[in-house]
């Protein structure tokens, strides 16, 4: 991380005797309910990363930053009197493009903030501000409903699981890798996910060749031999079925878990569609899900 002072940025008190942690993880701020209760999460997320917290608020004006300055340095307050590193910064100018400025400076592993779901024709869609954060990042963004937060803090006695959707693609394999990286330090195990078109009943020597979801399975398995040499336990689950569902019905299945997804994924009838298929994770899941951006798929390519 860049040691230099930045403008608008505070730094938080070390906890006596402890080493400042080398990884933070940032969280948006903007003074409402709703991202009050997603920083209850993100404390103890980054607690168990062993990170320091980062909290954002982006202000659209002088008036409107020296009220955040205030607002975080309450908010920082409480958090260094019980030993949590962090750091406070408030900013102007568009939040979409602050938060993710913010995020790469400070070298951040992770972006934690609520959906912010909006109502379009009824239905309720991720909101803008998370929409162009995904698009822009180079850094994991975790979403998680605030709704969900107290249910999930109660549930989180062990680790959570990582649902990893694949489909072969290179992009979906991306998915993993950051759900391996994270697995690994939270001492979680991965369940690996995949689906397929439905069965249909075959007759003659057709019978003798094997199904797509053998096929699937096979393909998980070798997965999981590779996962499993890292020394995480691992689980593989195929399904007939839409795959965003599959997917989430694989999480809600678990008593704690992350479901763990990358925004362009394979275009097939059966592959992991994503886009709106994030939407519809994010809004019917009942677990907080890792979204991993185009940009940030790129980084870890190179």
């Amino acid at each position: 991380m860049p040691t230099g002072r930045r403008p608008g940025m505070q730094r938080g008190r070390k906890a006596p005797g402890i080493p400042p942690p080398e990884t933070s993880v940032l969280v948006p701020l903007d003074g409402s309910e709703i991202s009050a209760s997603i920083l209850t999460y993100a404390i103890e997320l980054a607690q168990k990363f062993r990170a320091r917290l980062i909290l954002l608020n982006v202000a659209g004006n002088d008036q409107g930053q020296m009220k955040a300055n205030d607002y975080l340095g309450v908010i920082g307050s409480g958090l260094g009197a019980k030993g949590v590193h962090h750091e406070v910064l408030a900013q102007q100018g568009d939040p979409a493009d602050e938060i993710a400025a913010a995020a790469e400076r400070a070298r951040c592993e992770l972006i934690v903030m609520s959906p912010h779901a909006r109502v379009d024709g009824g239905v309720e869609l991720v909101g803008s501000t998370a929409d162009r954060v995904i698009k822009s990042s180079k850094v994991p963004v975790m979403l998680i409903r605030p709704e969900l937060v107290r249910s999930t803090l109660r549930h989180w006695t062990k680790p959570p699981s990582f649902i990893v959707g694949l489909d072969g693609s290179a992009l979906a394999a991306t998915a993993l890798e950051y759900a391996t990286s994270y697995a690994r330090r939270l001492g979680s195990d991965i369940v690996l996910v995949r689906a397929t078109e439905k069965p249909v009943t075959l007759g003659g020597a057709a019978r003798y060749y094997q199904s797509p979801a053998d096929v699937a399975m096979e393909y998980l398995k070798k997965v999981a031999v590779q996962v499993g040499e890292l020394g995480i336990r691992t689980r593989c689950e195929v399904f007939s079925g839409p795959a965003e569902q599959e997917l989430v019905n694989a999480a809600n299945g678990e008593e704690s878990a992350i479901i763990a997804l990358c925004t362009r994924g394979f275009t097939g009838r059966t592959g992991w569609v994503l886009g709106s298929v994030t939407d519809r994770v994010v809004r019917s899941a009942r677990h907080p899900v890792l979204v991993i951006p185009p940009r940030a798929a790129k980084e870890i390519a190179r």
